[in-house]
């Protein structure tokens, strides 16, 4: 049996230059040769090759543009190692300062604050902060907000039924405006009471406004076309505008509002659904804190709804804008932040908050992946003699950032703070006591994405009976807690500690 043999052999190219891509066979001492094919790269390796370049050029961007240190080598490290799988999350996700968008939106404030004349009206009811708290006052000058205001009445209303038939109740008695906004707005038995209710004020002639997050908000056509019928107006709140809205989902408008005649405004953690009332049979109890405002800080929480809606319609509602004073004469701040501010008013704010603390400090937050500086700065309390006590969830509704809580948490604990878990149910009120003298409550986690890329919004309260109020409830949850201990993290399995840690790198991204 005979067989024929046919190998590359090299050989010089021809003197053109020219690299034929099939080159005929020749002979060589007897032997068949086949000249060999020009080799050029595959699909597979440019795409290789374009994929690692597109991740360092993101890891590059990312280590210029990330605002915390944890958060670019996150990035840095997994666009570098695996840009296959990151590169698109992080086009996606991994922007938390679309400077595009920065210097758009602060062109948009600036043409509505110039438009808002009667904004000015505003400035005749703001006075002095308590002492101490005058950085407080300078972030909101700095963000162009009108900064304290006294004349006000505060209600603490606790959980969402007493949330909700207190702003069922405002709404019903509107005259003249209803500004409706929030993160979630769902399309359940909640979501159509509240629905109907604002239908029915603007076929009476009041003005609604309706404002809902493109991220957290999904509403059929059918749903909203009912609404316009009504003579409901209603806008959709998107991070970004034109095509790139649609792949860029980093920016979250993440505030709870609502305004009634420019005279009660309601703001604090819970959103519109039926989980919020505790009905979701997964997630359980839901425990909540919202606030009633009465007085000229309705105004201010007017004044950030006009913005938002602003950039969204570029249009101005017609409202009334002018202060009036309740029968309290309470010190408040309502303090709206967002990623087109430069100094990040959110963190700021807290650290000032826990600067001032010289007896108590009570933090309850579902969400514990702070920054580095805000657990140096509740360290700090401790060490000079502050009773920190910080109240978490026992579960979550966001498995990676339970995840990543559970190191922070270690750390918080390493650090001598007190650390409980709430029992009953799932935990989602946002609430800061100082001393006796301030109470925050609002819409912001205790996470990177809080303080620096969702738009949030808080009440700082200077208002004894309020102090009293956030005091008795804060006492009450605290009761149904179990105290965390840091043995107990230390005794994890090292495969949760591994996953734990690997998560809590990656918290500046969640």
């Amino acid at each position: 049996m005979n067989f024929r043999v046919a190998f590359f052999e090299p050989h010089a190219p021809p003197a053109d230059g020219r690299i034929d891509r099939v080159s005929p066979l020749r002979e060589t001492q007897g032997r068949e040769v086949k000249v060999p094919v020009e080799l050029q790269p595959t699909t597979y390796t440019l795409i290789a090759v374009l994929s690692y370049l597109t991740g360092i050029s993101c890891a590059i961007f990312a280590l210029w543009r990330s605002r915390t240190p944890q958060g670019a080598a996150a990035w840095a490290v997994a666009l570098v190692t695996i840009p296959f799988l990151t590169v698109p999350f992080f086009l996606i996700l991994g922007r938390n300062k679309f400077y595009g968008y920065v210097k758009s939106r602060k062109q948009l404030d600036a043409e509505a604050q110039r438009e808002l004349d009667e904004v000015r009206q505003i400035a005749a009811a703001v006075v002095e902060p308590e002492p101490g708290f005058q950085a407080l006052q300078e972030l909101a000058r700095l963000t162009n907000q009108p900064g304290y205001t006294d004349g006000n009445s505060l209600d603490l209303l606790v959980d969402g039924e007493a949330t909700f038939d207190a702003i069922y109740r405002a709404i019903e008695g509107a005259r003249h405006s209803v500004l409706f906004q929030f993160y979630i707005f769902r399309d359940d038995r909640l979501g159509n009471r509240f629905a109907e209710l604002l239908r029915r004020k603007a076929r009476e002639g009041v003005r609604v406004h309706f404002l809902y997050d493109g991220v957290g908000t999904k509403l059929k056509p059918s749903f909203l076309k009912k609404l316009a019928a009504a003579g409901v107006h209603h806008a959709e709140f998107r991070g970004m505008k034109y095509w790139t809205s649609r792949v860029q989902v980093n920016f979250r408008n993440h505030r709870k509002i609502v305004v009634v005649d420019g005279h009660i405004a309601f703001t604090g953690g819970l959103n519109i659904g039926d989980d919020y009332l505790g009905e979701y049979p997964d997630i359980g109890p839901w425990r909540d804190t919202h606030v009633r405002i009465e007085g000229p800080a309705a105004l201010s929480a007017q004044l950030c709804f006009v913005k938002d809606w602003y950039w969204a319609e570029e249009k101005l509602p017609d409202l009334e804008w002018t202060p009036r004073r309740s029968a309290k004469n309470c010190r408040a701040l309502f303090l709206a932040t967002g990623p087109a501010d430069d100094n990040e008013p959110c963190l700021l704010a807290h650290l000032d908050l826990i600067r001032n603390a010289q007896k108590r400090l009570w933090i309850a937050n579902p969400y514990f992946v702070p920054p580095e500086s805000l657990i140096h700065a509740l360290e700090l309390a401790v060490l000079r003699g502050v009773d920190v006590r910080i109240l978490v969830p026992s579960y979550t509704d966001n498995r990676w950032i339970s995840w990543a809580s559970e190191t922070s948490q270690e750390y918080a604990l390493a650090a001598k703070l007190d650390l409980r878990a709430y029992l009953p149910g799932f935990l989602h009120e946002k609430v800061v006591l100082v001393d006796d003298r301030a109470v925050a409550i609002g819409s912001v986690n205790l996470d990177s994405r809080s303080f620096f890329i969702n738009f949030e919004a808080s009440l700082i309260a200077h208002d004894p009976g309020l102090v009293r109020a956030v005091e008795h409830m804060l006492e009450h949850d605290f009761a149904r807690a179990k105290t965390l201990q840091y043995q107990d993290f230390l005794a994890r399995g090292l495969m949760r500690q591994i996953r734990s840690r690997a998560v809590n790198l990656l918290s500046p991204m969640l």
